[in-house]
């Protein structure tokens, strides 16, 4: 099978881009060239900037792909292009979406069902819902989709800067870590790997044409779980300091990066049915495994946190403030 991977030299696509190697398969990547990758030199790699549709369009055009994995669609427009260019040609596209796309809910678990948050919230989730849109309305005998909807990703090669791996760096320093509210919030997380499994079930299998899968780990977390689930991995004990009153991601951004209210826990049911899926990561066994990638890239020696904020909040608390 040959698998065209827009995107792929970070994160998700990386994931994604390796599974697929070691199963086998062919792929190609397209991006901008610009984040260095380590795949093998055999791998094709066509370069184009998504905000630039005549790159991509010459980049692609008369081109054949068994499947197509876009990584890096944020706009209806980007998304159009692909299907213009390869409908009746393909016999898979599988669009990596976001559970940010789901209207808050008071129910739990979040099933597939669930209404969209349609004509709110924030750019990037708004951006996802027009490329789901885009795709309900698209003949899936022409172009057979598959959305996925992960919530929280984590594991190696995680690009985002306030994550996992500054959590690390807390609990190795000895630094206090700053959990907001009581920690009794509960969200899921999905390891990279996992996810990278169940696109290729999402190439493979006929069930998943037409249909939004959430793939998450088996088990929402609380916040207070995912500290001592950091802490293990590192071998060390973790210093929690509660900060009452703030919850919301925006206030909580500088100090934690998971959003804590509303809660945030998501059915997976379909896709272990559909996709014959099951995650292979816990929490705990996946930050073990996020935490060897850690030590082995010498992310921390390349990427120091400022913690500055952090120490801020704490001479407030101190204060009284």
């Amino acid at each position: 099978m040959h698998v065209l991977i827009i995107g792929g030299t970070r994160f998700v696509g990386r994931h994604i881009g390796e599974e697929l190697l070691e199963q086998g398969h062919t792929i190609t990547l397209l991006n901008r060239g610009v984040t260095p990758d380590t795949f093998p030199t055999e791998v094709e790699r066509l370069r184009a900037d998504r905000n630039e549709p005549e790159q991509v369009r010459a980049a692609l055009e008369g081109r054949e792909f068994d499947a197509i994995v876009d990584c890096i669609a944020y706009q209806e427009a980007e998304v159009e292009l692909v299907i213009e260019l390869f409908s009746g040609r393909i016999g898979r596209y599988v669009y990596i979406s976001s559970s940010s796309v789901y209207r808050p809910s008071d129910l739990l678990p979040i099933e597939e069902t669930h209404p969209l948050n349609d004509g709110t919230g924030w750019d990037y989730a708004r951006g996802k819902i027009e490329v789901e849109r885009l795709l309900e309305r698209t003949a899936t005998d022409a172009f057979p989709w598959v959305s996925l909807r992960p919530a929280y990703i984590f594991g190696p090669y995680n690009s985002a800067a306030n994550a996992e791996f500054s959590l690390f760096q807390r609990i190795e320093q000895g630094r206090p870590v700053l959990v907001p509210g009581d920690g009794y919030f509960f969200f899921h997380q999905s390891h990279g790997r996992d996810l990278a499994h169940a696109t290729i079930a999402a190439i493979e299998r006929s069930e998943a044409i037409g249909n939004a899968y959430n793939i998450n780990g088996r088990y929402a977390q609380s916040g207070n779980e995912l500290v001592q689930a950091a802490a293990a991995a590192v071998g060390r004990e973790a210093e929690i300091v509660y900060l009452p009153g703030a919850t919301r991601r925006s206030e909580v951004g500088r100090y934690f990066y998971w959003q804590t209210r509303p809660a945030q826990v998501y059915s997976t049911e379909a896709a272990r049915h559909d996709l014959a899926w099951e995650p292979r990561f816990d929490i705990h066994e996946g930050m073990r495994d996020a935490y060897r990638w850690y030590l082995e890239s010498g992310y921390a020696e390349a990427h120091p946190y400022d913690f500055s904020a952090h120490d801020e909040l704490l001479e407030r608390m101190a204060d009284g403030g």
